[in-house]
């Protein structure tokens, strides 16, 4: 909170459900990291899909282009908002240029799922993102709510060792394995869930609430 606050960031990005770096990084804004919030607003029509990737085109006053997510990927448009209504994945890549600061890119994912929105908040050093591309490609592709438990790796819990982060010795300091990254994305969908499963309770107890009231 206090980094967003900093950051000058949007009341809706504080409501995250999860932020994700790799281990090696400290502070975990010095390198690649996502955060993910959920709308959860119900499935959203193709209408309504159209009409809120014309608004993010009206707010840049760019018109959106309509293309596959591996294209833009491959071929990030700075400030050009794109949609590809096959895999209902929309998005935004921004260049932030900072004074003093390596120059970085920022990439807002929205992927429509049965139950609203999951945004998605990369940044990365502009340097890395050949490299980051594969993770976000595959966090995004592979992003379901369905089957949570097969698809959730059979490990046990292992906790890092303090001081390993902190000198940047060991496996951390060679940041984001493929087995990592998969375990990130499991996370990812569990956390989903828990998310929706909570917003839809506290909604049914309010509905309950306000029914005995009146």
């Amino acid at each position: 909170d206090y980094y967003l606050t900093k950051s000058q960031a949007s009341p809706q990005t504080f409501q995250y459900e999860a932020v994700f770096a790799p281990i090696a990084s400290a502070p975990f804004h010095s390198g690649p990291y996502v955060i993910v919030t959920i709308d959860s607003i119900g499935q959203q029509s193709d209408r309504q899909k159209d009409s809120l990737v014309k608004d993010l085109g009206i707010s840049l006053s760019k018109a959106p282009v309509m293309e596959s997510f591996d294209q833009s990927l491959a071929d990030p448009k700075d400030g050009v908002p794109f949609f590809d209504r096959s895999v209902d994945i929309a998005g935004l890549f921004t260049t932030i240029n900072q004074t003093g600061q390596p120059l970085r890119k920022s990439i807002l994912i929205l992927k429509f799922f049965n139950r609203g929105i999951v945004n998605f908040y990369f940044f990365t050093p502009d340097s890395l993102y050949s490299s980051v591309q594969p993770i976000i490609k595959n966090m995004l592709t592979s992003f379901s709510t369905e089957n949570l438990e097969a698809a959730t790796p059979k490990e046990s819990v292992k906790i890092a060792s303090e001081d390993k982060i902190k000198s940047g010795s060991g496996s951390a300091s060679q940041g984001m394995s493929e087995r990592s990254l998969w375990i990130i994305v499991a996370l990812v969908f569990v956390l989903v869930v828990i998310a929706i499963i909570r917003r839809q309770s506290k909604a049914a107890r309010d509905r309950d609430t306000s029914g005995k009231g009146a």
